[in-house]
């Protein structure tokens, strides 16, 4: 079964991170071998997803503003 590439797209990140179930990625991975665009998509969305997120400075802020609101 061929799906488009808009379906594929919608569930790109979904199978990036292994959410999917076996015959969904069979189904992406068939699509995947003649589709480049969809497959360089697929490595953008594994490369933006092994970027690490930068959690500690908004917990900080965070903090700062209870301190302050308790000095209050």
């Amino acid at each position: 079964m061929k799906l488009p590439c808009a379906v594929i797209r919608d569930l790109l990140p979904l199978h990036a991170e292994g959410l999917t179930e076996p015959e969904t990625d069979a189904l992406i991975k068939e699509h995947l071998e003649s589709c480049t665009p969809c497959t360089e998509k697929l490595a953008a969305l594994r490369e933006e997803a092994s970027k690490p997120v930068e959690t500690a400075q908004p917990l900080k802020r965070l903090k700062k503003q209870i301190g302050l609101r308790r000095w209050y």
